[in-house]
This record gives C-alpha cells, structure tokens and sequence, in this order.
C-alpha cells in the first residue's frame, strides 16, 4: 500500500498504489474468471503474482497464510484473524447494533436479483489493528448500502474512504462450515466441484468461495468485484481446497 501504482491512470485513475493494482485486475477480469472452469487456475495465477510481489517488491520473507473457513465458523469476529492485534488483519468494524441488512445492488447489464446479506456485528469502520487508517480507493462496482457510488461506472475511479467492516457468523456457518468443506473434497469432478464452491449462477447459492468472502461483509468486503480492496480477502483457502481435492 506505500508503493508506487504501476497501473497507469489511463486504464484506472482510482489506482494509487501497488496494492490496488490487484483490484483493478480482479475488477476487469471478474466475470471473465468466475462461473468457469478457468476459475481455479485464474486464481491460484493471481494468488501466486501477489505472493511474487510480497517477496520481490516488499521484502516479505515468509508464506501466504490461508483462515480455515471452518475453525472460526461460529464466531469468526473472535478469531485471531480479527482480533484487532498487531498481527491480525485487524479488527471487525466498529459495532452498529441498527445497521441494516447488506444489499449488493447488480450492475446495469448483469441480470439476477439483488443480494442481502445477513447482519454481522460489525457495520463500521475498522478501526483496530494494522488496516485501522487503511483508505479503499477503488468501487464499489456491485452498489453497496452506505457506500458512495464509483465516479465511473466501471469502478476504477477514484474514490477513498475508510475500511468497513461487518463480521459475523451467519455468511460462514451456512456456506463455510465444516460439513460443506468435507463435501466439497467428494466431489468426483472439476464441474461438480465448481458448482459447491461458487454456487451455480444466478440462484443465490453462493457456496463456501463467496460465503468467506461475505463473512467479511463490510466495504469492500461486501462487492464482489472490488473484494481484493479488503485484506482479509487473500487469506482465503480456495486455492488451499483445489490444492487437497
């Protein structure tokens, strides 16, 4: 986040470090990688160039750890990922007990209803641990609630605002949990496979891919296309779970 953008500001004026460049990457490619068979080596590729650039852009001596969507799953707001410690991924937002629902609102062009998400304890601004004055400079792209809209319409412009986070247990225990992780190593094939782990297209079923990402909720948590914004995001075990099945 204190390096330099390498995305020009031709293709994305919202990109103002290092760090947002895999945003803008996962922005355009979104629909491109998921809901295909490509989907799990497109992000095993885009895993494996943010490790690259921890190492050879930032000094980082160590590996990519993953959070065990299942371990957490009853209270993920209290695991030492998001703790709010030094060595966490910072804390859960800050608690607003009236805090509505999430609504992710679709783009113009991409059909399907709207999404809520379930409350978590959270809502507001991470203001614990090492993100807590992180500014988001890119999205939302899917409409978020409380979120001011992108100045462009394909959310590359740019638009800070502060980290929001709303952890809780509903997203992972009804898509995350142990039982759907076991399930998904079964599976007899790569289509099959697919199916659990992002749900089939425009049914609502997210499976347990998206049901980490929405345990997070929050802004840019709660986007599917600017997700990469949020921290958390790249400790998540999809390319763990390709890995094991």
């Amino acid at each position: 986040m204190d390096a330099p953008a390498k995305t020009p500001a031709s293709v994305s004026p919202g990109a103002k470090n290092r760090f947002d460049g895999f945003v803008v990457t996962h922005i355009q490619q979104t629909f491109t990688a998921h809901y295909s068979g490509n989907f799990q080596a497109w992000h095993r590729w885009f895993m494996h160039m943010w490790e690259k650039a921890l190492r050879e852009e930032c000094g980082y001596k160590g590996y990519q750890p993953y959070w065990d969507w299942a371990k957490y799953a009853e209270a993920p707001q209290d695991s030492p990922i998001l703790s709010g410690e030094d060595d966490s991924m910072g804390g859960n937002g800050e608690c607003l007990p009236d805090f509505p629902n999430s609504v992710i609102v679709l783009p113009e062009g991409v059909t399907g209803d709207d999404i809520v998400l379930p409350h978590g304890v959270g809502g507001g601004w991470v203001t614990k641990g090492p993100f807590a004055n992180m500014s988001v400079n890119l999205g939302p792209f899917g409409a978020l609630h409380d979120t001011a809209p992108n100045p462009q319409a394909d959310g590359l412009g740019y638009n800070p605002r502060p980290l929001k986070r709303h952890v809780g247990l509903a997203m992972n225990m009804r898509y995350a949990n142990a039982s759907t992780v076991w399930n998904l190593l079964q599976k007899p094939n790569i289509k099959e496979y697919r199916l659990l782990l992002e749900g089939p297209f425009n049914t609502g079923e997210i499976g347990p891919h998206g049901g980490g990402h929405y345990t997070i909720n929050g802004d840019p948590g709660g986007d599917f296309w600017t997700a990469p914004a949020e921290p958390a995001f790249y400790l998540h075990q999809t390319d763990r779970m390709w890995s094991l099945w």
